[in-house]
C-alpha cells in the first residue's frame, strides 16, 4: 500500500510541476511586464520634475490596460509556440457548444450586474445621475468605450483560459476538483493582489468569484461559460453602469454613484452592503449572492 501511494505521488510530480510552472511563469510575466511598462512610460512621458503622485495616478489609470495587454500577450505567445508548447488556438476557442456557453455566460453576467445595481438603487445605496455619452465628440467617446470593452473582455477570457482551462487540463486527471479549485483560487487572488491595490473585502469577493467559476468549469466541462459570465459582469458594471472596479473609475453609458448617508452609522452600513466608493466588488451583498450560488451549485446534481 505504501509503495502504491509512493508511486502515485511520483507520477503526480510532473503534473504539479507543470501546473506550478504555468502559474509562476505567468505571475513573473505580469510583474516584469508592469515594471517594464512603467519604466518606459516614466522615461518618455514624465520629466524629472514630475511628482510621484502624478506617476501613481498615471499607473492607476492604466491598470486595466496593463492587465489586458499582459494576459493577451501571454496567451498569444503560448499559442504561437505550438507545438513546442502544447497550446493551440482551438483550445483557447473551443467549438463544442460554444454558442450556448457564450450566450448563457453573457446573459448571466449581465443579469447579475443589472440585478445588483437595481437592488442597490432601490435600497437607496446608489444614486442615478443620468446618461454620460453627451460629450462634444460622441464618436470618440463611443470608440473609447468599445476599446475598453474589448480589452476587459479579452483580459478576462485569457486569464480564465489559464486558471480554469490550462491549469485544469494539467491536474484534473490525477487531482480532485476541490483541490484544483483551492489552488486556482489562491493563485487567482494572489495575482489580483499583485496587479491592483485591493482591500480585504474585494479580495474576499474574488475568492467567491473564483470558486464559482471553478464550479462552472467542472459542471459544464469548459471554461467559456464562466469566462464570458465574469467578463460580462465586469463590462456591465464598469462600462455600462459607471461603477468602479479594481480601483479604476470610468464614465460609462449610464451613470450610477454611491449615495452618501446623513449619519456615519447609516453610511457605514451602506458601504458594507454596497461596496461604497470601492464599487460592487467590495459589497457584502454581492458576496452573499455568490455564496448562495456556490451552495446552490453544490446541492445540484452533477450533470
Amino acid at each position: 500500500m505504501r509503495m502504491r501511494r509512493l508511486n502515485s505521488f511520483r507520477r503526480q510530480i510532473p503534473v504539479f510541476a507543470r501546473a506550478l510552472g504555468l502559474l509562476s511563469f505567468y505571475t513573473l510575466w505580469t510583474v516584469l511586464f508592469r515594471v517594464i511598462f512603467l519604466t518606459v512610460a516614466t522615461y518618455f512621458l514624465m520629466s524629472e520634475a514630475t511628482p510621484m503622485a502624478e506617476i501613481s495616478e498615471f499607473t492607476v489609470r492604466n491598470h486595466i490596460f496593463l492587465s489586458s495587454a499582459t494576459a493577451i500577450l501571454f496567451v498569444s505567445i503560448l499559442c504561437a509556440s505550438y507545438p513546442l508548447y502544447n497550446t493551440s488556438w482551438r483550445e483557447v476557442f473551443p467549438e463544442k457548444g460554444a454558442r450556448q456557453e457564450w450566450l448563457s455566460g453573457l446573459l448571466g453576467g449581465f443579469a447579475l450586474a443589472i440585478g445588483f445595481t437595481l437592488a442597490m438603487w432601490i435600497a437607496g445605496y446608489y444614486q442615478f445621475w443620468g446618461f454620460f455619452i453627451q460629450s462634444e465628440n460622441p464618436l470618440l467617446t463611443a470608440l473609447t468605450l468599445l476599446l475598453r470593452l474589448g480589452l476587459i473582455a479579452a483580459w478576462v477570457y485569457a486569464e480564465e483560459f489559464l486558471f480554469r482551462s490550462k491549469l485544469y487540463s494539467y491536474l484534473l486527471p490525477t487531482v480532485p476538483p476541490l483541490s484544483i479549485a483551492v489552488l486556482s483560487t489562491g493563485a487567482f487572488v494572489i495575482l489580483k493582489w499583485l496587479q491592483f491595490d485591493l482591500s480585504p473585502n474585494v479580495l474576499l469577493t474574488l475568492v467567491f468569484v473564483s470558486l464559482r467559476l471553478c464550479m462552472l468549469r467542472v459542471r459544464h466541462g469548459t471554461f467559456t461559460r464562466g469566462a464570458v459570465l465574469w467578463g460580462s459582469f465586469l463590462c456591465s458594471i464598469h462600462l455600462g453602469l459607471s461603477l468602479p472596479v479594481f480601483g479604476t473609475e470610468f464614465s460609462g453609458v449610464v451613470y450610477f454613484r454611491f449615495q452618501e448617508a446623513a449619519s456615519p452609522t447609516a453610511e457605514a452600513l451602506m458601504r458594507f452592503l454596497s461596496g461604497g466608493a470601492e464599487g460592487p466588488l467590495a459589497s457584502a451583498a454581492l458576496q452573499l449572492v455568490l455564496v448562495g450560488q456556490i451552495i446552490f451549485g453544490l446541492l445540484r446534481r452533477p450533470r
